[in-house]
């Protein structure tokens, strides 16, 4: 939709592991040293991962941690956890003795996630047809940005960091690829967290009034729709 409003190319960061709000957590013995690991978020989104563990375990006893778990942190973000998980469990050791030893050692892995989630590009051909971007070395240049993605991700994870529409004109981009545009970007959220970033990459000339304005409606539209939907 952005790319089809400015007529320019548009970058989305998606959300990362770490706002995703846990909805379960289950754990599952496939061997004497390894445990699946299966997360529920509230988005119904599912990620699994397989930890490695030096004692082995009954199927009970990883019920009644992840049961723990899930009581603890039952809609608090992966990021929430990792960083809480050890405070809470300490705060209750005289409580679970055995079971708050085991649920640190296993909490801390099943909740290390380095997923850094993705950029998304709409509406590429819109440059290579804009008069702007006629010439060989600048359509090569705006290629390589998007394809390597990496420099644009660190700009769409600064816009996460800092409020407000962030504006980089030409020269003022560090990444050289992208000194011969212009790139605008906001970031969307819901009622807990920062999700990620969306962004348009334009010509110098282009109209910043008009483009700030659909960047920022944009934003709007889908900060209350992921928020209405119950999204994490």
């Amino acid at each position: 939709m952005l790319a089809d409003l400015t007529k320019f190319a548009c970058v989305v960061s998606t959300p990362k592991a770490s706002v995703s709000r846990l909805q379960r957590i289950e754990l599952i013995k496939i061997s004497e040293d390894r445990i699946l690991v299966i997360l529920v978020t509230k988005a119904g989104v599912v990620r699994d991962k397989i930890i490695f563990v030096t004692d082995s375990h009954s199927q009970d006893f990883l019920n009644s941690v992840a049961s723990f778990l899930n009581e603890k942190f039952k809609n608090h973000s992966m990021q929430e956890i990792r960083e809480k998980i050890h405070q809470y469990l300490v705060d209750d050791r005289n409580r679970y003795h055995d079971l708050l030893a085991q649920a640190v050692r296993l909490g801390k892995k099943a909740f290390e996630l380095n997923n850094p989630g993705e950029m998304l590009i709409d509406g590429q051909m819109n440059l290579l047809l804009d008069s702007h971007f006629h010439k060989q070395s600048s359509v090569r240049s705006l290629m390589d940005a998007f394809n390597q993605k990496s420099e644009i991700m660190k700009i769409l994870d600064d816009s996460m960091r800092q409020k407000g529409v962030h504006i980089f004109i030409g020269i003022e981009n560090d990444f050289e690829q992208l000194q011969g545009c212009s790139l605008i970007t906001t970031s969307y959220r819901n009622n807990q967290n920062v999700l990620g970033s969306i962004g348009v990459v334009g010509p110098t000339s282009m109209d910043y009034k008009r483009i700030i304005s659909i960047v920022e409606y944009t934003a709007k539209i889908l900060s209350e729709t992921i928020t209405e939907r119950s999204y994490d």
